[in-house]
């Protein structure tokens, strides 16, 4: 399945958004780089 750049910032985007407050900076950045992984 290809997924092009702005599908996935803007899925990233609204994970970012609904994951809860306490949810580290460390987790959002984990997803951050495998969306980019596969952005490349």
């Amino acid at each position: 399945m290809e997924a092009d750049a702005t599908e996935i910032s803007a899925l990233l985007d609204r994970l970012i958004r609904q994951a809860p407050q306490s949810t580290g900076g460390h987790q959002v950045g984990q997803v951050a780089s495998v969306g980019d992984g596969i952005a490349r």
